[in-house]
């Protein structure tokens, strides 16, 4: 079990390091059209990872302590890619915020970050 709860932290850090990889560099692009796409980006990647753990804590014989890893692990790698993208889309004078969605994953309520762009 713990060889899969490694195998898993470790799918989740390299989405979170290869994130940056999905930003779009055409330079024809808007600083707006860019900061969309990159938030529709992170959103799905945010959405794929809650799926995958919310599976993986379905898994028969899970601890409680597999659990808290699995869920401790999500919520780092998303307020990571979340504050890379909000931190990238203020570099191009955008705001993005956070808006905290209530998951149940392993039978528990955890707020994950998906981020939404205001006003537009």
């Amino acid at each position: 079990m713990k060889r899969k709860i490694i195998s898993i932290a470790l799918v989740l850090v390299l989405l979170m390091v290869s994130l940056p990889a999905f930003a779009s560099s055409d330079v024809e692009d808007s600083n707006l059209e860019k900061v969309l796409r990159r938030v529709e980006i992170t959103n799905a990647l945010i959405k794929s990872e809650v799926e995958f753990a919310q599976e993986l804590c379905e898994i028969p014989g899970m601890t409680e302590e597999d659990i808290d890893k699995v869920i401790d692990t999500l919520v780092m790698v998303t307020n990571y890619q979340a504050q890379s993208t909000i931190k990238m889309a203020e570099s191009l004078g955008i705001t993005v915020e956070c808006q905290y969605d209530l998951y149940i994953i392993g039978g528990r309520e955890v707020f994950i970050d998906p981020l939404i762009v205001p006003a537009w």
